[in-house]
């Protein structure tokens, strides 16, 4: 079998690829980096393998009967030290005979590991007797059920005010940060949205909106239904209005600095895609995808100084890694990365060929 008919179970068998990810030298290098250049579809494929061999402390030489296997994966769920994790202590083993098996109860621990990393307290503050605020972390999102049943997301680093009175004589919140909505249809009670200078009122729809505080852009782009979106501005001492009406694919960008709005096409994926924990990038600049990618894995950026990364990225990740991330973005854009705790350290690759 060829390498481009690898599936995850292959990799993690194949003891020269193996080899390549423990102990690295230049003519493996060579070569899997000169391959994955002719593969692209397989780099992700490739990094999940990587990626399980390097989170394998320890070796092992026996298969597991069917008590100990299930064990394990009654002991990830809990917990608890289970009689595999025992056993490592005692002997090293060889890795690549059972890595299939190894891969399978490490995914399955993974999937454990990042469902608790995503059960995540969210701040919730009573501001005054009338409002109340959840405060989004950095790195993490939240999904909000409003009395009415109106669905919202949040993503990382968001905040969202409404007052406990909430669907009693109207619906209105205010947002900083970013979240979707899929609004439940009320003709009598508007569905109203305050983001700075920027109102969004909607029947019943499903929408996007963009508008951190520390951006001069505030975005919103409509799924489904009809939005209607004003900007209230103020001019020599008196305020006036622009309306924009938003339908389906449509989003308007308002820049708070120039007071001005664009209105054009949008593919609404890109704009909605990480509700559903999928990063696209679409001809994105380097600065971009770093903004998107410290909010999103709640990371710092250190640049190698002096490095310009010119061009422009696309990519498609869907619940991946910030090492797979990397990964897409080292291959095509000549860079190098290490990860450091919480620091992503990016330098140029000289010896790239």
């Amino acid at each position: 079998m060829q390498y481009k008919d690898y599936n995850l179970e292959d990799f993690l068998g194949d003891e020269f690829f193996v080899n390549w990810v423990i102990n690295p030298d230049e003519g493996s290098t060579d070569f899997w980096e000169g391959w994955l250049k002719q593969n692209p579809d397989k780099l992700v494929v490739v990094t999940q393998a990587k990626e399980v061999i390097k989170s394998t402390s320890y070796k092992q030489n026996y298969i597991p009967d069917e008590s100990v296997y299930f064990d394990v994966l009654e002991n990830i769920y809990k917990g608890k030290k289970s009689k595999l994790q025992q056993a490592e202590q005692k002997t090293k083993y060889s890795f690549y005979k059972y890595a299939a098996a190894i891969a399978f109860i490490l995914l399955v621990g993974g999937i454990w590991i990042v469902n608790y990393s995503n059960s995540i307290e969210v701040k919730e503050v009573v501001a005054s007797s009338e409002f109340i605020k959840k405060e989004v972390p950095i790195g993490k999102k939240l999904s909000l059920k409003m009395p009415d049943g109106t669905s919202i997301k949040l993503n990382s680093q968001s905040t969202i005010t409404y007052t406990n009175q909430y669907n009693q004589q109207k619906r209105e919140v205010f947002l900083e940060g970013e979240a979707f909505f899929d609004v439940t249809p009320n003709p009598e009670k508007p569905f109203i949205i305050h983001t700075g200078t920027v109102t969004t009122t909607v029947l019943g729809t499903s929408f996007n909106i963009n508008a951190y505080p520390d951006k001069q852009l505030i975005k919103v782009a409509v799924a489904e239904g009809k939005v209607s979106v004003e900007n209230k501005q103020s001019e020599t001492g008196t305020d006036s209005y622009t309306e924009n009406v938003l339908y389906p694919n449509e989003m308007a960008i308002y820049d708070l600095g120039k007071q001005k709005v664009v209105k054009e096409k949008v593919n609404i994926e890109d704009e909605i895609s990480w509700k559903d924990e999928i990063i696209i990038f679409r001809n994105a600049k380097f600065d971009a995808i770093v903004d998107k990618l410290e909010k999103w894995y709640d990371v710092k950026f250190d640049i190698q100084e002096g490095l310009e990364i010119k061009g422009e990225f696309s990519g498609r990740f869907d619940r991946s890694s910030l090492e797979t991330v990397l990964e897409g973005l080292s291959f095509s854009s000549n860079i190098c990365y290490k990860i450091d705790e919480k620091i992503v350290k990016i330098t140029n690759c000289k010896n790239r060929k």
